[in-house]
């Protein structure tokens, strides 16, 4: 679980800016449910941040994004490579200076802190940490650039394997450290990202395979008023075509003869009567369609997965209903739910449901151009405050203009349910 995300001078975050899950424990409010309250420290179930279009909350989790990215791929594969790096370019002081990113997570009742910064041509400090219960910092690596300051006896024969602009987290892990490993795990396992685009990577697609998990499915989406009635997965011959083809050959890569596409089934009606079911491509569902498909199937993904992931899911309710995602933000919140979601959205109405006030982040922009990352908890002011449109908005969510979807909350906790128990053995 991820307990804080830290980031300097990277797109619009040009200030030290810290993403935290810590619950402020004297807060009382849906403790059992939106809180993991029996792990220390206790962390927050779900975050959501908002701010106006351009203020930097898609910033603030690229960042968490790209972080991943480097982690997984080692910074950079070969030494006449250049890291991928964006700095605060609105500052003359900062367009050179280095990138900073550190993240404190749980796995597995250890804590560990991860840190590095870096430019473009090397990873100019790295540092690798183990927290104890009592807050006690054992520093089991720390390197300024090529050389170590501290170095566990453990990570020997790696040391000498170190580029400066690589990551010796990803070699120490090559080498089968086991703390290194547990950290990269994490990284490459345990934080999912639902980004804005709408094609549903394969390996969620393959879920759908499975006939059991595909009926758990088409549940989900009939508790979501979607009008689907089934879903079939086929695989479709991959036709490349001459450029793809010939690059392919150039670098051989290989390209599969196949791929899995996903079809929607609905009712189809001859004068008013129902006579049978038609089958559409997903790809031509509307787009909040699309997105509901693939935030649920990481949804099921991470319970098959032993849970305790965090999922990032930018622009969480673009193109869907209000009354849908006020209801998949109580999902999140379940006392039954066992990952963490981390999410931007425009919705300020979102704020009425139930949730804490130290789930609430606000980011805005100043004059210069930089982003910055504020708790409702911290601050006295609503979000809302001064809109003349706030009370037409609750006037809709309770139907009093009608057009809200009926969504059956209980039914979407009894799929959980299940999913958990035929499958979490």
């Amino acid at each position: 679980m991820l307990i804080e995300f830290r980031v300097k001078n990277f797109a619009t975050l040009k200030e030290k800016t810290v993403l935290s899950a810590k619950a402020i424990t004297r807060l009382r409010k849906f403790k059992k449910s939106n809180v993991f309250y029996q792990q220390k420290p206790q962390l927050l179930k779900s975050l959501l941040i908002l701010g106006p279009n351009g203020s930097g909350k898609t910033s603030l989790l690229n960042a968490l994004s790209l972080m991943k990215y480097l982690v997984i791929r080692g910074g950079t594969r070969a030494v006449t490579e250049q890291l991928q790096y964006n700095p605060f370019l609105f500052d003359t002081n900062t367009q050179k200076k280095d990138t900073e990113f550190g993240i404190r997570i749980s796995v597995q009742d250890q804590i560990f802190d991860y840190s590095f910064k870096y430019n473009s041509k090397i990873v100019d400090y790295e540092k690798l940490s183990l927290i104890s219960k009592t807050g006690k910092e054992e520093t089991y690596f720390e390197r300024k650039n090529k050389e170590f300051i501290v170095k566990s006896d453990k990570l020997t024969s790696a040391e000498a394997k170190v580029r400066e602009n690589a990551l010796f987290l990803f070699t120490a892990q090559e080498n089968n450290d086991p703390i290194a490993s547990q950290v990269y795990k994490w990284f490459d396992k345990d934080l999912l990202i639902v980004g804005s685009q709408l094609d549903i990577p394969d390996y969620l697609r393959r879920l759908l395979e499975n006939s059991e998990l595909k009926d758990e499915m088409v549940s989900f989406l009939e508790c979501a008023d979607l009008n689907i009635k089934d879903i079939t997965v086929r695989q479709i011959a991959v036709k490349p075509d001459e450029l793809s083809a010939q690059i392919a050959k150039r670098f051989n890569i290989s390209i599969p003869e196949k791929h899995s596409e996903i079809f929607t089934l609905h009712t189809t009606f001859k004068n008013g009567k129902a006579i049978g079911k038609s089958e559409l491509p997903l790809q031509l569902e509307s787009v909040g369609t699309r997105r509901i498909f693939y935030i649920m199937l990481t949804i099921i993904y991470s319970q098959l997965q032993g849970n305790s992931k965090t999922l990032l899911i930018d622009e969480f309710d673009n193109s869907l209903h209000s009354e849908l995602a006020r209801t998949l933000i109580k999902i999140f919140n379940l006392e039954q739910s066992k990952n963490q979601y981390i999410l931007t959205t425009h919705n300020v109405d979102l704020l009425d449901d139930d949730i804490r006030v130290d789930q609430m982040l606000l980011m805005e922009k100043d004059e210069e151009g930089a982003s910055h990352l504020k708790s409702i908890y911290d601050i006295n002011s609503s979000p809302s405050k001064g809109r003349h449109d706030v009370s037409f908005a609750k006037r809709y969510i309770k139907g009093q203009f009608g057009a809200v979807p009926s969504i059956n909350l209980e039914g979407f906790k009894n799929i959980l349910d299940t999913i958990h128990q035929k499958f979490n053995k």
